[in-house]
């Protein structure tokens, strides 16, 4: 009960920020587009894109050495925060001429590649930050981390909004974030200095060696990702132009909120994985299955329901301009079903030391989507890119289940996931019928028949049943600042 408590704990406060942040951002997102115009949400898309490729190559995969390793033996911290910020800063600038070099390569306009450049002074701090926020999930401390997020959209959002109102555009935009991202790094090394925890200015070079042994694998599976996630953009970018890029990452944004609550919950969910391996297997395979079945539990009937209502939202939030999106946003939606359960296959793996499956599963996917993503844009222009990344999700779910089953044990999750899928197609039947009516009415009236139908047919058992009474009991330790 515990640790169920531990995580449901650790789950709420990264929650708090993963429900909050994406809305946050939401709001900044539409007013770009409505001020700007499809072109200056395209533009400013294709730049945080374009930069996100060296961040994750700058950041050599340590952040999940180190969630991994201090959730396991936290006296490691110190000197785990030490080596990291060495690692970090010549991470940071062995990557910038490379980025220079595929920034000439690619002739970008103008505007584009000034604000890269300029938002490449930001790279140190980006990375020194999320090796910090690592420290936090390693140290099971997510309030900290959901503190830090919460600082970083708010000021991303709210200076970018003022810049945008005040006339600077794409550029003002940038320079906005580059302050925000070197503030939040002070942050962090403020919070380190409040809880005691002084890095030294002295590395451990034999640490940092062994460090870079571990964590290629890691440093490829991010590459790996960064590509698998933001090829789209940069093929659409390529191929048909900023304006597609505009109507596809207005859609995509829906996706984004969905998938950073899935992380949230992976995210909680990992450090009690890799303790529960070394610990006790049982326990382990418990979590993995149930996990996967609360996570479609969730995210079913989002992606029925979005599916049905995606033009009542899209015309909603965007406007009439954007009607185009919705055909994207119909497509991607279904992908919020498979990812998690994917990622809880991932994490898995990871957290019992088979990480290198992890990466042979997200280099195949990768390899899929690349392709899926050159035949369909080509052809269906951004209907294609979020038909590409559908399935590909897919195809990454099928692998990492093929992987846990030979390198583990074999999972008999199928039978967990019937009766939600039942309720689902109930509720998505009623949705479809009452879809032009109010649509706050409808989604409220929506997820209170799945809610009703999901106990009708007995999808928890009674172990469950206790088990939500007791935290529902014991509901003031999920809010509590410390355990």
């Amino acid at each position: 009960m515990n640790t169920t408590i531990r995580l449901l704990k650790n789950t709420f406060y990264l929650a708090i920020a993963d429900i909050a942040s994406p809305f946050i951002s939401m709001f900044f997102v539409i007013y770009i587009s409505r001020t700007l115009g499809t072109k200056g949400l395209g533009a400013y898309t294709s730049i945080i894109v374009f930069l996100f490729f060296f961040e994750k190559i700058a950041q050599l995969g340590l952040q999940h050495l180190i969630i991994r390793d201090i959730a396991v033996d936290k006296s490691k911290t110190k000197d785990y925060l030490s080596t990291s910020l060495y690692m970090g800063l010549i991470s940071s600038f062995l990557v910038l001429p490379f980025l220079f070099v595929l920034l000439r390569v690619l002739h970008y306009p103008a505007e584009i590649s000034s604000c890269i450049k300029i938002l490449s002074l930001s790279l140190f701090f980006f990375v020194l930050t999320q090796y910090w926020i690592s420290f936090f999930e390693g140290l099971q401390r997510m309030e900290f981390k959901s503190f830090v997020t919460m600082v970083q959209v708010i000021c991303r959002a709210g200076s970018g909004i003022l810049v945008v109102y005040l006339g600077y555009g794409v550029t003002g935009l940038i320079w906005s974030l580059l302050f925000c991202r070197i503030l939040v790094c002070l942050l962090c090394f403020g919070i380190f200095i409040k809880l005691g925890i002084k890095p030294s200015l002295r590395p451990n070079w034999s640490l940092c060696g062994n460090l870079l042994k571990q964590t290629w694998t890691f440093f490829i599976i991010s590459l790996v990702t960064t590509t698998y996630w933001r090829i789209d953009i940069i093929m659409l970018s390529k191929i048909k132009g900023i304006v597609d890029v505009g109507f596809y990452s207005a859609a995509y944004r829906f996706f984004e909120i969905l998938k950073g609550l899935s992380y949230c919950y992976i995210a909680a969910l990992f450090p009690i994985l890799a303790s529960s391996f070394s610990n006790s297997k049982e326990s382990f395979q418990r979590k993995f299955i149930l996990s996967i079945k609360y996570l479609f539990i969730l995210t079913f009937p989002i992606s029925i329901g979005t599916s049905i209502l995606a033009k009542n939202i899209i015309t909603s939030v965007y406007g009439v301009e954007f009607t185009n999106s919705t055909g994207v946003l119909q497509v991607l939606i279904w992908s919020i079903c498979f990812f998690p359960i994917a990622l809880v296959f991932a994490k898995s793996l990871v957290a019992s030391r088979n990480q290198k499956f992890d990466l042979y599963g997200n280099v195949i996917a990768m390899s899929i989507n690349v392709i899926l993503n050159f035949v369909f844009i080509h052809r269906y222009g951004y209907i294609g890119a979020a038909i590409a990344t559908s399935v590909s999700i897919c195809f990454f779910m099928f692998i990492q289940y093929f992987f846990v089953s030979r390198v583990l044990y074999k999972i008999p999750f199928l039978g967990e996931l019937v009766r939600p899928f039942i309720a689902g197609c109930s509720m998505g039947l009623f949705t479809y019928f009452v879809r032009n009516m109010n649509i706050f009415f409808v989604i409220m009236t929506s997820a209170c028949i799945y809610t009703f139908v999901l106990f009708i047919i007995k999808s928890f058992s009674g172990e469950e049943i206790k088990i939500f009474r007791e935290l529902w009991q014991k509901k003031s330790l999920l809010i509590a600042i410390r355990d």
